[in-house]
This record gives C-alpha cells, structure tokens and sequence, in this order.
C-alpha cells in the first residue's frame, strides 16, 4: 500500500512538473518578415479601465521612434472595432451605444475626417484577413493562395496554373488558414508561415487567424518555401509544438520566439543566437516594416524594442 501511495505522487509530480513546461505568453505574428513593406507606422489601441475597452488609437513611427495619439473616444460610450492604414490614410470605424461612424487621419496634414458608415456593409471589408493570399512577385506576376475550411489542401495559382502546395497540405492544418502577410518573396521562391489550429470555431469569415486564437488553441507553426519554376515545395522548420513560435526568415535564418526570448537560427549550422530576451511578457506582438521587426507588448501597451536588420 505504501509504495503504491508513494508511487502515485511520484506520477502526479510528473505530471505538474511537465503542465510547467507549458508556454505561458501568447505571442502575435501580424506581418512576416523581412519584407518589402516600405510604411514604417504600426497603429495599435489603448484601454481606459481593460484591455478590450478599446477607446484609444494611437501611431507608432519606426524612423522617429515616437508614438502619436490618433483618435480618444473621451467620455463616450463606445470602442474601436477596427482599422487600417494605406496611402497615408488611416481609416477607422468606432461603435458607439446607437451608432456607427467612421474616420478618416491623414498623417502628413493631421487631419482627422468623418465619414457615414452603413452597419450592413460586411466588417471583413476592414482586415486583409480570409482564406485567400496574394503576393506580388517580380518574375510570375500575382500569386494567389487559397485554403478552404475543412480542407487539408493548400492550393497556389501561379501564372493561371492552380496546384496543390504539397508539402504543407496535411489533415493537421484542416482548420488552418494563409494569409498575405504571413508571404515573402525570395529570389523565385514564396516563403511562407502557417499555423495549425485546434479547438477553435469557424465565424462568418470562414477560418479564423492564429492571432484570433489563444495558446491552447494553436498546434504548431511551419515554415514553408515554393519553388516558383518548379511548382515543388518543402518544410524549412518545424517548430512540433506551440512552446515555440515562427516570427521570420531571412538567409536561411529563421526568427523565433520561445520562453520569453527572440533568437535567430541558422538552418545550415543549427546555431542558435539570442537577439533580445523580454520580461516575462504574457501577450506580444511582432510585426516586420521592411528589415525592421517591431515588438509591441500588448499588456504595457507599447512599443518594447525595435530589430534592425
């Protein structure tokens, strides 16, 4: 009786000392990188009382490393639903208890514009989000990529030929998505990140993004690269479990993010090197502005640091 006692905490030890092994930060990948996005500004909302009282807009600059207030609902009952920035124009909706209205910020004038918004029109219209990427290529023109809720295929159409991205296309990834800003181009090559979902339900937009879904909810990343001229393609990296986290990719170097650290890994030689360790920080967010990764801390609400490579 007393070893079969003892040998059950032994069991149950086992078993919290694994659950600690368990990541405990949820981490963000909005844009892939490095890339040839050349806007340097990431917008981000701040709370009044929490974090999902969205009532702030505010504008972070890359090059003046500053950070510009946009938009304060102030005293109104109400929140920020989403935005966008293109052209030089930063285009959002706000809810209010009976109403919506959306604006429009110019970031050379700083002019801040309003403008009627139908509630019928669908919100999806506001994100880049779906099932269908695009990436501009300078050799095969467009390259569209399509995934299918339930569907373990992911499909590209390289100058009008559709086909399977094989390499990638397995029952793990069923209830995952592709995304435009999750794609880089390469010398001839896309590069890719995909995330495998579980758990996690489909909306009206079909399958939802990895940064919808909390860290329960996410299997594992991939990174992927498709040969252009020979339709071929393959697993760069693997990351197995959701302890570890894709962020980029550049010189046969991938970007990750792990136990609260960013470090960069050598494919060729499996050498690993720590650019920058955080503090223990449970939500972050990275997002690739040509060759710089910025990281925002969701909790702080600010900008943390900035890579430049």
């Amino acid at each position: 009786m007393l070893k079969r006692t003892i040998f059950t905490i032994l069991f149950i030890a086992l078993l919290l000392s694994g659950c600690s092994n368990q990541p405990t930060a949820e981490a963000r990948v909005l844009r892939f990188g490095p890339n040839y996005a050349d806007d340097s500004y990431y917008l981000y909302t701040k709370g009044v009382d929490d974090y999902h009282t969205l009532s702030k807009l505010y504008m972070y600059s890359i090059d003046e490393h500053s950070e510009r207030k946009i938009f304060d609902i102030g005293n109104s009952d109400g929140r920020i639903l989403s935005y966008r920035l293109k052209d030089g124009l930063i285009s959002f909706l706000v809810q209010y208890k009976d109403s919506y209205q959306g604006y429009e910020y110019n970031i050379d004038t700083e002019v801040l514009s309003s403008f009627d918004y139908d509630p019928e029109t669908p919100i999806d219209d506001w994100n880049d989000s779906g099932t269908q990427a695009y990436i501009d290529t300078l050799d095969y023109g467009t390259v569209t990529f399509c995934k299918d809720v339930n569907d373990n295929t992911y499909w590209c159409t390289i100058e009008g030929v559709k086909t399977p991205v094989k390499a990638i296309s397995d029952k793990v990834f069923s209830d995952a998505g592709i995304y435009s800003d999750d794609l880089i181009y390469i010398d001839g090559c896309i590069i890719g990140r995909v995330t495998a979902l579980e758990g996690i339900g489909h909306g009206p937009q079909g399958i939802p993004s990895a940064n919808d879904a909390y860290n329960s909810q996410i299997k594992k990343d991939i990174l992927f690269s498709l040969n252009l001229e020979t339709k071929e393609s393959v697993v760069l990296y693997d990351t197995k479990s959701n302890n570890e986290r894709i962020v980029g990719y550049k010189n046969n170097c991938v970007y990750l993010y792990s136990k609260y650290k960013l470090s960069m890994l050598n494919l060729d030689t499996n050498e690993k090197t720590i650019l920058q360790s955080f503090d223990d920080n449970d939500r972050i967010t990275f997002s690739w502005f040509g060759n710089n990764l910025l990281v925002f801390d969701d909790i702080k609400e600010e900008v943390v640091f900035v890579l430049k490579q």
